[in-house]
């Protein structure tokens, strides 16, 4: 069985362009950092190194996103409540507002929709909106995607059974990955 993974790691027309386009500048260099973490992490799974629990490990889409902190936290103040009903569910709501700094939540969440509406290569539009996805958290702090009706149809139309999604903070930057698998 061939993988349809390719080999990334070492490959200089896939991480030397991706390091020079991207050096000297942190928001690049950061998100430059959450793509080499995650080409050596589909190099391990490609060569059988580790395996994703619940998947035979064919990822159907693979999506990132990254937020500026200050900037959604204006956008969040600007906009107010509708603008965050438009986004987020009342669960995601209640778990970001009783945060120490709720902002850095919602933005991670924000990032991390994104990443999934990307994963299924659609974005945010007609396919999936922002309330078709639930970012939740379980007891051990690990987001989970709780998706809709109609998210869920668009999961399975893509032969997708498991939507893996991690989230990370700077003080500056949200990020999400999300890596849909059959």
């Amino acid at each position: 069985m061939t993988s349809v993974i390719p080999d990334l790691i070492g490959n200089p027309s896939v991480t030397g362009e991706l390091d020079s386009r991207l050096r000297g500048n942190d928001k690049a260099g950061f998100v430059a950092d959450i793509w080499r973490e995650t080409i050596l992490k589909l190099n391990l799974m490609k060569h059988g190194k580790i395996k994703l629990s619940n998947s035979n490990g064919q990822i159907i889409g693979l999506g990132i996103d990254i937020v500026d902190i200050p900037r959604f936290r204006k956008t969040l103040e600007k906009r107010g409540k509708k603008f965050i009903d438009r986004i987020f569910l009342p669960s995601e709501k209640k778990y970001c507002r009783a945060k120490a700094n709720p902002w850095i939540h919602f933005a991670g969440r924000f990032a991390a929709k994104e990443a999934v509406a990307k994963a299924f290569g659609t974005g945010i539009g007609k396919e999936i909106g922002w309330l078709d996805m639930e970012i939740l958290s379980l007891d051990s702090k690990a987001p989970v995607v709780r998706l809709s009706r109609r998210a869920a149809m668009l999961a399975r139309q893509h032969r997708a059974k498991n939507i893996l999604v991690s989230i990370s903070h700077t003080h500056a930057h949200s990020s999400a990955v999300a890596l849909l698998t059959a």
